[in-house]
């Protein structure tokens, strides 16, 4: 009868383990951004898993991004709200006995079992967005609120990576892990080839926070605090003309006793392109098992690159220039926390090879075939991220001479306003998929 059981319980969990990895939702994610879908059935499908804590803040991060390049900026909003509702009480909060229980729990099945936790550089992302949505429904009040939450958030980056970099560390000190740290620098040996094409940085934030705060609070007539936040970015770019002359703009404005009367200008910014996505690789290691040498295998996610859009865009002589990497950004990160999960991996792979090898010697047949293909369902990586963040971002200031028009890097025509306000500062984002995709713009003056 136990074993039985024992069998039954096996099928059972292979059939709730049948679980994917995430990608076939991430395309339907991309594909709906590409196609510019706002169909209400979308929504109304994403809403039901939010309505039901269905993972919330991966439906949420996407979901709410669509919804902004739809123009719903209060759904997306609402959206946001809740899933950054989820990063406080399922992830900030979290007490460590659960957070112990989730560990284990996807340690012996997979990550995909347990609901997406998110990145640093996502939560950023989403005050960010929430920020430039009250923008555009004419909130500054509420937008100021989450400009200062993404700020704050990319403050407390740094301190949070040196910690995570020290319990690392910490974690491969210690004793009996000598075979497991062996895996571990060859994995990370094999991903050095698989992220070749991606960098990081030493520091941990993304300036595409900071200089979209300083736009902010440059409309927001807060000139000061406008100066010092741009002062960030100048800095890292400080040999770059076009910075030098938005720097300049911006103290001009910080000193003056009479800013109303300075010639105003149009902060223009695009987002090009598809930041880094997630594909699947599989990994094999070797270890001993009553003397007896054994291969177990396992999948982790790596960094795949996406395409770009115009390699820039521009207005009259003027070319925009790049103010961040987000493949860059998301790199860092990723690196950061790629040690822990090769070595979460490996203990999961080997755990779960040493179950087969148990179930094989003490009862063969189905069970053995049944807890074998257990190991196979859940053997995947987990590739869920925030699909519609751009590759890069790009701006340029224009003089505000009551009209603008932005051209590709082949000359054609993306934009063009002859009605603008000479009197106001302004802030016109152009947003940009691909070459073929339809061109979002969003323009917002106080």
């Amino acid at each position: 009868m136990s074993k039985l059981f024992l069998f039954c319980s096996v099928v059972f969990s292979l059939f709730f383990a049948a679980c994917a990895n995430y990608g076939s939702e991430n395309s339907l994610y991309t594909q709906t951004l590409m196609s510019s879908s706002c169909s209400d059935s979308f929504f109304e499908k994403e809403q039901k898993k939010l309505d039901s804590s269905k993972d919330v803040i991966y439906v949420g991060l996407n979901t709410a991004s669509i919804a902004r390049y739809c123009d719903k900026f209060e759904l997306s909003n609402k959206i946001f709200d809740k899933t950054e509702e989820a990063y406080k009480f399922d992830v900030d909060l979290k007490d460590g006995a659960s957070k112990l229980l989730k560990t284990i729990g996807t340690t012996l099945t997979s990550d995909t079992f347990a609901d997406y936790d998110g990145t640093l550089y996502e939560r950023i992302m989403l005050n960010v967005y929430k920020g430039l949505n009250f923008m555009s429904l004419g909130d500054f009040e509420n937008a100021r609120i989450e400009f200062n939450r993404a700020l704050y958030r990319q403050d407390r980056a740094k301190e949070y990576f040196s910690k995570q970099i020290a319990a690392l560390r910490k974690d491969f000190d210690k004793e009996n892990k000598k075979d497991i740290d062996s895996g571990v620098a060859n994995i990370s040996k094999q991903y050095d080839h698989l992220l070749k094409e991606f960098k990081s940085s030493e520091n941990f934030i993304n300036p595409y926070a900071s200089y979209m705060s300083a736009v902010f609070f440059f409309l927001e007539k807060d000139y000061d605090r406008a100066a010092d936040l741009f002062r960030e970015v100048a800095i890292v770019n400080s040999k770059n003309s076009e910075f030098k002359e938005e720097a300049e703009v911006f103290n001009r404005y910080a000193n003056s006793i009479s800013p109303q009367r300075l010639q105003k200008y149009i902060c223009v910014v695009y987002e090009n392109g598809l930041g880094a996505g997630l594909e699947e690789a599989k990994f094999s290691v070797p270890y001993f098992v009553d003397g007896n040498l054994v291969t177990t295998s396992f999948a982790l996610p790596v960094l795949k690159p996406r395409a770009s859009s115009f390699a820039y865009i521009q207005a009259g002589d003027k070319k925009s220039t790049q103010v961040a990497n987000f493949d860059d950004v998301i790199a860092t990160e990723f690196k950061i926390l790629l040690p822990g999960k090769i070595f979460k991996a490996i203990v999961s792979s080997i755990s779960k090879s040493a179950i087969n090898i148990s179930v094989a010697n003490n009862m063969g047949g189905w069970a053995a075939l049944a807890s074998s293909a257990l190991n196979s369902a859940t053997t995947v990586a987990d590739l869920r991220y925030w699909s519609s963040l751009p590759k890069n971002a790009q701006v340029l200031m224009l003089k505000n001479e009551g009209f603008i028009e932005l051209r590709d890097d082949l000359n054609n025509i993306l934009y063009k306003n002859e009605n603008i306000n000479k009197n106001e500062n302004a802030l016109l984002i152009l947003r940009s998929f691909s070459k073929n995709s339809k061109n979002l713009t969003y323009f917002i003056q106080k």
